[in-house]
C-alpha cells in the first residue's frame, strides 16, 4: 500500500527532483501539490511545477499557497537555481501552462477537488 501525500514546493531544481521522486516512487501516492513562493516568485513556482508535472505526465491538482516568504526576505535562490528557478530549463511563457485549474490549498484537501 502506498502512502498518500501532498507535496508543498517552491519548485526550483531541488523541488523538481522531489516531485519526480514523489510521482514515481512506488511507496508514494502523490495526490496534489501546493505551490509557495520561496526560491522564485509564486507565479514562477506555479509555472515550474506545472512544467515538471507535464513532463512527467502526472495529473494531480495544483494549489496556490503562500505568495511571499514567511521570513520576509527577498527571493534568494537565484544564485543557485537561476532566474527561472530551474537553472534556465523552465517553461517559457505565462505562468498557467495547461488547462488544469489552480486551486487554493483548502480546496485541494476537499474530496471534490478537480484535476
Amino acid at each position: 500500500m502506498s502512502l498518500p501525500i501532498v507535496a508543498v514546493v517552491d519548485t526550483g531544481v531541488d523541488d523538481a527532483l522531489a516531485l519526480v521522486v514523489a510521482a514515481r516512487h512506488p511507496a508514494l501516492d502523490l495526490r496534489g501539490v501546493v505551490c509557495t513562493a520561496g526560491n522564485v516568485p509564486l507565479e514562477r513556482v506555479l509555472a515550474n511545477t506545472r512544467h515538471v508535472l507535464d513532463l512527467l505526465d502526472v495529473k494531480v491538482p495544483v494549489a496556490v499557497g503562500a505568495a511571499r516568504r514567511l521570513n520576509g526576505l527577498r527571493f534568494a535562490g537565484r544564485g543557485v537555481h537561476g532566474l527561472d528557478g530551474l537553472a534556465g530549463l523552465g517553461p517559457v511563457g505565462p505562468a498557467v501552462t495547461s488547462d488544469r485549474a489552480v486551486l487554493t490549498a483548502a480546496e485541494l484537501v476537499t474530496p471534490d477537488a478537480v484535476v
